[in-house]
């Protein structure tokens, strides 16, 4: 299958890109009104024919989410679902992108610590420092123990990734450091390693 590449524009009307594998969606969170970005992307995502239920509970869940990402300054929301037939569960993860000057204050500072040492990554958007951490996260159940995979991107970007899946980490990890290659960066963002 195609990864699906996005496209999106940052607050100060740079083009970013990046793509995102199967099972992957993507809400860019541009302009005032997330609100209607988040009914029109359910009517774009969702067939009609779905149980009206459903499709309340998920533009539901998607206001909450956009409103925290947004709140948190960033300018791209995106999310993967896949099943583990063995564990008979859905794995979920979500990502929010960020301008680091951005990130860096929205950050929470009661988060749980990391859970190793950051790593420092070469990818074609410059060079990357991989942070992972364990936090808790509100969702419509509680408060939930997440891992936090964050990749601070030419000191210009901030590619955040949450799962509650802490049980398929060594599956998550390279599927985020996959994504996070596929970044592209106006030109003056972008810091290649020299």
């Amino acid at each position: 299958m195609d990864w699906q590449p996005c496209e999106f524009t940052a607050r100060d009307g740079a083009s970013v890109r990046l793509s995102l594998p199967p099972g992957w969606w993507a809400l860019p969170l541009i302009g005032d009104d997330l609100a209607d970005q988040v009914r029109r992307f359910t009517d774009a995502n969702i067939p009609a024919e779905a149980q009206p239920s459903v499709r309340s509970e998920l533009s539901a869940e998607w206001q909450r989410l956009a409103r925290a990402a947004a709140t948190a300054a960033a300018v791209l929301l995106a999310g993967g679902a896949a099943y583990d037939e063995d564990a008979d569960q859905i794995v979920t993860a979500s990502l929010t992108v960020v301008p680091l000057r951005l990130y860096d204050l929205a950050a929470d500072p009661d988060e749980d610590g990391p859970v190793g040492p950051a790593e420092v990554l070469r990818l074609p958007a410059g060079a990357a420092v991989r942070g992972v951490r364990l936090g808790r996260s509100p969702s419509p159940v509680g408060d939930v123990l997440q891992l936090h995979v964050e990749y601070r991107v030419a000191d210009a970007w901030m590619l955040a990734f949450s799962t509650p899946a802490l049980h398929h980490v060594e599956q998550l990890l390279p599927a985020f450091d996959a994504i996070a290659a596929t970044l592209q960066l106006p030109v003056s963002d972008a810091a290649p390693f020299s």
